[in-house]
């Protein structure tokens, strides 16, 4: 599990008694990597899924086959060991261990 600075569900970091607040961050990882485009995080530039991209596509097998390969890919370049990644028309069901 790594531990890192957390931040609130409005992306901003998360301060408590005029500190950072620091904690397990898996999660938040792996949000940050679907949220993000390609070259949105400066120090990695090729990490980053776009999540709101495939929004527009029809969520057809293919498209959702498409973006499990991705989001699996993302997360082996991120550090995850096996990441299991599902995606289906209503949800994306993902484990991973860092």
């Amino acid at each position: 599990m790594a531990i890192d600075y957390l931040h609130t569900d409005e992306h901003d970091l998360m301060i408590k008694n005029g500190d950072f607040v620091a904690g397990y961050s898996d999660e938040q990882h792996v949000e940050t990597l679907l949220l993000a485009q390609k070259g949105e995080i400066k120090a990695f530039p090729l990490a980053g899924i776009g999540i709101r991209s495939y929004g527009l596509s029809p969520w057809h097998y293919k498209v959702m086959k498409k973006l499990e390969k991705h989001i699996k890919l993302q997360l082996k370049y991120d550090g995850v060991v096996k990441p299991a990644v599902k995606v289906s028309k209503d949800k994306i069901k993902i484990d991973a261990q860092y």
